[in-house]
């Protein structure tokens, strides 16, 4: 295999879920992606360089300890032993290094294959369904053998790649995995640079603000 940049395709092979606040966590799904999604918890800085608050952080953890079934009604929510186990830990560890931990885990874990430009003539309509089930239910429709709930379980890194190489094999795209300019790892360190960035300028103004309160 040729030397390449794009650390996707390795990665959905090799990469292993981590462990967040001392809590192991499964890799991270289209599912959890969707239910984060949809429930309106940030897994990622906003605009204004927001990360998730410690209760969306609770939260967080327990959906990306869940998995998604047929019929399943609800989104796990922080059981009482995790928050009681949160609020203990986090009196010795700041909260906003599990918080960074978190959005590590989730960079990571969205990785997608780098692609080349669509063909001349070929357009991409934006869909109105929510993107990550959205991805899950094309794999599942393309790939018989696959169902539902092994798409929207599977982690994105593996789902992306798949849909990538059916997208290649059907000539939309050129798949660009050994380029080598791929911009993929890259991108990512440049992502969880800014995470910390972010997570530390939090740290310290929540420090000032302690401060000048005493």
């Amino acid at each position: 295999m040729p030397e390449t940049t794009d650390t996707a395709w390795r990665d959905a092979l090799l990469m292993a879920p981590g462990r967040v606040a001392g809590v192991q966590l499964l890799p991270l799904s289209a599912w959890h992606l969707h239910a984060m999604q949809i429930t309106g918890m940030r897994f990622d800085f906003d605009c204004d360089g927001r990360g998730p608050t410690p209760g969306e952080l609770a939260n967080a953890i327990a959906i990306c300890r869940s998995r998604w079934t047929v019929g399943k009604i609800g989104v796990a929510s922080a059981p009482a032993w995790l928050i009681i186990w949160l609020m203990c830990r986090w009196v010795f560890v700041e909260w906003q290094t599990d918080a960074i931990a978190f959005l590590t885990h989730c960079i990571r874990y969205r990785q997608s294959p780098a692609m080349e430009a669509p063909k001349k003539g070929v357009s991409f309509t934006e869909l109105g369904a929510p993107p990550y089930l959205a991805r899950a239910v094309d794999l599942a429709t393309k790939i018989p053998s696959l169902t539902l709930e092994q798409t929207m379980n599977m982690p994105i890194v593996w789902l992306n790649c798949l849909r990538m190489t059916l997208t290649d094999m059907a000539g939309t795209l050129a798949c660009a995995w050994n380029r080598t300019d791929g911009p993929a790892g890259q991108a990512i360190a440049a992502g969880l640079q800014s995470a910390q960035d972010a997570v530390e300028k939090a740290v310290r103004a929540a420090q000032g603000a302690a401060n000048g309160n005493t």
